[in-house]
């Protein structure tokens, strides 16, 4: 169904059609926001993810510096 059928289909049926329209329009923009948001939350996940292996092999580096010998992690 296009969207020009739907905005006739929801005129037609009057007032509940509408609302039903603006409720659609509504859904439609918290969608946008929620993938907006969930790209955020992967990129700032991605960053961190890297500075933690950046740290973890910093403190590797440290460690075999300190003891000689590398660390096991368990």
């Amino acid at each position: 169904m296009d969207t020009n059928t739907l905005i006739a289909a929801l005129a037609n049926a009057g007032p509940f059609g509408i609302m039903c329209w603006i409720l659609l329009q509504q859904r439609k923009e918290d969608r946008a926001e929620r993938r907006e948001l969930d790209e955020q939350r992967l990129s700032y996940d991605k960053d961190r993810l890297a500075t933690d292996k950046a740290l973890s092999g910093a403190l590797m580096a440290l460690a075999i510096k300190i003891t000689g010998s590398p660390v096991d992690a368990g």
